[in-house]
């Protein structure tokens, strides 16, 4: 098998390089196409109501291994919510250890979460190679049921309370207002959450 080499961008394999390629030892570069959707990896996905979680935000990792331009964010909605119920969707970045949700890249608006089916918003951000927060904050009452993700397959480690039973798949926030999402992570403990609303970014390259 040919050495691979990562050096300033460029993946390199058996003296073949490609420019605009990184990874780091927690970070696998992906090969990435215009239009195909991305989110936390996981092995499995589940279903859960959080129509108790209203005013939790929550944000899930994902590691992107080249530039891309993020185009929209959605959830799937499996059981429709109270009428007028919406999920706030946005994309936060690291906090600069991998550890945990820093800055807010963009607030990306709102998706109805009182029909079932897929739900979307467009936007336009620029994502270079590190690891970014998929973030979402449900409002109104009752915001019904939406795919998690399930079995993650991420570096948070396994430090919940009862350690070996169960994975975090990323950090919640609970009491956060509605309309807006917060320019930066709030402050205080993070906490896990083992099954965090499952958000999607599709990307062009």
């Amino acid at each position: 098998m040919a050495d691979i080499n990562l050096r300033g961008g460029t993946l390199t394999a058996g003296g073949i390089s490609v420019p605009g390629l990184s990874a780091t030892s927690d970070q696998i570069a992906t090969s990435y196409r215009t239009g195909a959707w991305y989110a936390t990896p996981c092995s499995g996905q589940g279903q859960s109501s959080w129509a108790s979680q209203q005013g939790t935000l929550t944000a899930c990792p994902i590691d992107v291994g080249r530039t891309v331009t993020a185009t929209a964010l959605a959830v799937n909605v499996t059981a429709a919510g109270a009428a007028g119920s919406v999920a706030r969707l946005g994309i936060f970045a690291d906090a600069g250890d991998k550890a945990g949700p820093g800055s807010l890249l963009v607030d990306a608006g709102t998706v109805a979460t009182d029909t079932t089916g897929h739900r979307e918003v467009t936007l336009s951000q620029t994502l270079a190679p590190g690891r970014y927060w998929l973030a979402s904050l449900f409002e109104g009452a009752a915001p019904g049921t939406v795919y998690t993700v399930a079995s993650p397959i991420t570096p948070l480690g396994t430090w919940l309370a009862t350690p070996h039973v169960a994975r975090p798949s990323g950090y919640q926030k609970a009491g956060v207002a509605p309309g807006s999402l917060p320019s930066t992570w709030p402050a205080g403990q993070l906490i896990a959450v083992t099954s965090a609303p499952m958000v999607c970014v599709k990307v062009t390259v």
